[in-house]
Formats: C-alpha cells, structure tokens, sequence
C-alpha cells in the first residue's frame, strides 16, 4: 500500500466543540496516522497519512462527521508523508 498524506485546514465552529477528538477517532477507525491542533486563528490543522481512498474517505467525513461542529470549509493539499507518526494525535498550539 502507498502511503500518502493529506494537510487540512477547517474553517467554522470547530474549536470547543469536541472536533478534534472526533477527528481523531475517525483517523484511527481509519487506520490513519497524523496530528489534529487547534490554531490561534480559529481554524484547526490536521495532518494525516495513510492509503490515499482512506484520506479522502476522511476528507469527506471532516465536512459532517462532528454534529456539535459547523465546517465552513476546508482547505485541503497532498504532501509529503513524513511516516513520523505511529498513532493519530492531538496537538497543541502549533506543534503537529
């Protein structure tokens, strides 16, 4: 299996909500590996690698997963996977 990676940035009421555990649940359902943060802005970072279909299964799913969030929109890249992660985890500030 090829592994790939995928960086997000969700936009909405996504902070305080339980999003990132959720997201973090959802990955590992998954089998993904990666990081979820909160940013100063508002916003929350994600980071995940894995089987392409999975991360765009878990692209998708970011959008209505989470019923106490409200996703406005996604900013969404492909990179590099860095294979530096064993788990999906939350990060703080700034440290994914």
């Amino acid at each position: 299996m090829a592994i790939a990676a995928l960086e997000l940035t969700v936009w909405g009421a996504v902070q305080g909500v339980g999003f990132r555990s959720a997201v973090r649940q959802q990955a590992q359902i998954l089998g993904l590996t990666g990081t979820v943060s909160n940013n100063a802005d508002g916003s929350v970072r994600v980071h995940a690698e894995g089987d392409r279909l999975r991360l765009q299964a878990f692209f998708h799913w970011c959008y209505t997963g989470v019923r106490s969030a409200r996703v406005d929109r996604i900013q969404t890249s492909w990179a590099v996977p860095t294979r530096r992660y064993q788990d999906f985890v939350i990060a703080t500030f700034g440290n994914g």
